[in-house]
């Protein structure tokens, strides 16, 4: 039925949008995009920003130092370059002097399982002075599985500290 004071043809006419829809969307879009980039890289930056870079064979990270010797930081370079696929744990051994760590020696736990984002290995010897695993590339932060790993670690050996290696340069403290 067409009501007799409105034509059909006025009925199938389409009318232009308006500015301010046009606008609105574009702004909508926009804002959507930016929250998609943020979401997806904020552990990156954060991880980024709260990690640091090793240089001449010392790490300054987390409130302490730690200071690579003997070839440790190149067997854990090794390590992580041979396991891209997934995640790695290792145990490092050495002196602690206040918050210099020389880190002396290292052991690669035996794995029991593990994948690109989960490791599940042997606990690391009680006289280990750093417990080490890593993270995907520059995603740095610890987990709460991580912090409650750290917990129960600290309880047995209250010198020991986490590292997440998430390149062969950096790493995050917990």
């Amino acid at each position: 039925m067409v009501l007799p004071q409105v034509r059909s043809e006025e009925i199938d006419e389409e009318l232009p949008p308006s500015r301010f829809r046009v606008v609105l969307i574009a702004l909508l879009g926009v804002f959507l995009i930016i929250l998609l980039v943020f979401w997806t890289f904020s552990d990156v930056l954060q991880g980024i920003v709260q990690s640091s870079v090793v240089r001449e064979n010392v790490l300054n990270v987390g409130g302490a130092r730690f200071v690579f010797q003997n070839g440790t930081l190149e067997a854990l370079r090794e390590e992580y370059v041979a396991n891209q696929d997934r995640e790695i744990k290792a145990c490092l051994f050495g002196e602690v002097n206040g918050s210099i760590y020389y880190i002396l020696g290292i052991e690669f736990p035996r794995i029991i399982r593990a994948n690109v984002i989960h490791v599940v290995s042997v606990r690391c010897p009680i006289d280990a002075i750093v417990d080490v695993h890593s993270h995907t590339i520059n995603k740095c932060l610890a987990s709460k599985q991580d912090l409650s790993v750290y917990h129960e670690l600290k309880e047995l050996n209250p010198l020991v500290r986490m590292l997440v290696m998430c390149s062969q340069s950096r790493f995050g403290s917990i």
